[in-house]
Order: structure tokens, then sequence, then C-alpha cells
């Protein structure tokens, strides 16, 4: 059948991935393969239905292999069912990668019935679910474990970027570095200005104008949360922190004190800065 006829008569469209069938070389020979939506068109357009389905095996240990799941189904077009078709799926350790076994045997089975009633399966058609681990590395798919690895490469390459921004970032105020601040030298810029006429939380916005950006190292992220017992993920950034001692701190707290880590490497440079910003009504939080 021609790819003009099979998209004629069932609707299929020609097409590795973005389509419903295309060809593959199966050794020396060229077979199709046909994606589960594509046996479904088929199905519908054939008035296939399924009579009955038995479980032969239900993951038991089958000769070489550690487990074996094999379903055999009964099917036939509406009103043929004295010409039913049998047909059987199997999956086991050595014929399937995918972390679903139980539904990889039924597709298997029905989309073998499928494609023998329309007369397919002769012709050389197969579902995408009777491929072999080679063949999906060949095509391009991906198994599970190899989904799984791909998204711990990303995450770790996503890590590695993060860590760039923050040595890019750190480089970038590298002119105002100085000896970390203790919480006592905190409390004494905060009791300095407060004395001076301006509230906790102007002091507070000043600071992320300053060094909102500015992720929280993991340090300081573990004594934030132990500081305020919060339950969940920590902030990332000092605007982040902030934001959050609002929403749980005391109201006789004066001053940032699980935010040791957004005053890293701050000097005197740095704190003659804030004072002025804060003289100036700066601030960006709302």
């Amino acid at each position: 059948m021609t790819n003009k006829e099979l998209a004629d008569t069932y609707g299929l469209q020609a097409g590795e991935k973005a389509g419903h069938f295309w060809e593959m070389k199966r050794g020396s020979k060229s077979i199709w393969i046909v994606t589960n939506p594509g046996c479904k068109l088929i199905q519908a357009k054939e008035g296939i239905v399924f009579h009955s389905m038995e479980w032969v095996n239900s993951g038991e240990k089958v000769g070489p292999y550690n487990y074996c799941w094999t379903v055999m189904v009964k099917a036939s077009r509406v009103g043929e069912e004295d010409r039913a078709t049998y047909t059987t799926g199997e999956v086991n350790d050595s014929n399937c990668k995918m972390n679903y076994p139980v539904s990889m045997a039924e597709k298997r089975a029905k989309c073998r019935a499928i494609l023998d009633i329309a007369g397919l399966a002769k012709e050389g058609f197969f579902s995408v679910d009777d491929m072999t681990k080679e063949e999906w590395n060949k095509e391009g798919f991906l198994t599970d474990d190899q989904l799984e690895e791909k998204e711990k490469e990303s995450e770790l390459r996503k890590v590695k970027a993060d860590d760039k921004i923050q040595t890019d970032i750190d480089k970038a105020n590298a002119k105002t570095e100085g000896p970390p601040l203790s919480l006592e030298d905190i409390r004494k810029v905060y009791a300095k200005l407060i004395n001076g006429g301006h509230s906790r939380e102007q002091i507070d916005d000043c600071v992320v104008s300053m060094r909102g950006h500015v992720r929280l190292s993991a340090n300081a992220k573990k004594k934030f949360m132990h500081h305020f017992d919060i339950k969940g993920a920590a902030p990332l950034t000092v605007a982040e922190a902030i934001q959050n001692e609002r929403d749980h701190r005391s109201e006789d707290m004066d001053f940032p004190l699980g935010l040791e880590g957004g005053w890293v490497n701050w000097n005197e440079e740095s704190i003659v800065h804030l004072e002025r910003l804060v003289a100036e009504g700066g601030g960006v939080l709302s």
C-alpha cells in the first residue's frame, strides 16, 4: 500500500515522529513502522473490536527471562466474530526497556491484531511498540532509562550554568569585597540606621536594591531555614529571603536574623553606600 493509499484510506500522514508511519530498515529489508495513534485510526476505519484479553504470563520468571508478561487478545471487525484473529503481546527483560511492561504487552498484542486484520502486517507493517531497543536508539527515540539519564544531565548543566552566573556576579561585585559581616556587625548597622529614624522595612528595601539578585549559599539557606523553622523550599536570593523574613519574623526583630548570606563580601564602602541609599529614601520592595 502506498503512502497516498494509506492517507486516503485511513487518514495517516507519513513522516518519522511527526507523522503516523515511516519506513525503516530491519536487516536487509525495509519495513514500515506505525505509531499507536496511527493504529487507532486504522482500527476505527476498519471497525475492529476486541472481544477478550487473557494473560498467559503475569510477570513470573520464564526460561532465561527474569520476568515475562504475555497477553492474548481476540479481535475482529464488527459482525465478523466468527472470523476473529488471536494475537499475543510479549514483554520480558530482554525485549523491552520501558518501565511499564503490562501496558507494553497489551499494546503489542492489540496493534498486531489491528495490522493483521487490516491486511497490513503481511505487507511489512509493524507497530512502534514492536521496535527493538537498538532500533529505538537508531531512530533517535529514548528509553525510560535514557530519558532519566538525559534529565539528570540537563539538571547538571543547569546547576553548572547557575554556578557560572553566580561567579560572574561575584566578579562584578569584586570592588566591594571584604570580610563577611557577622550577625553582630549586621545588628549594629541596622541599629544605627533605625536610631537615625529609618524603619526596618526601608533598610531591607535598600539591601534588596543593592544585593537582592545575589544567590544565597547552601550554608546561608540552611541557617535561614533553621532560624525560622520554615517547611518547604529555601529562598534562592537575598530578595526572596527578605520577603520570607517579613512573613515569618516577630515584631521585635530589628535586623535580618537569617540573612548572613546576603552580607557576604560587604566592606566599609558597602555600608556607606547603604547608609546613603537609606537617607535618600531608596528601596525596591512594595
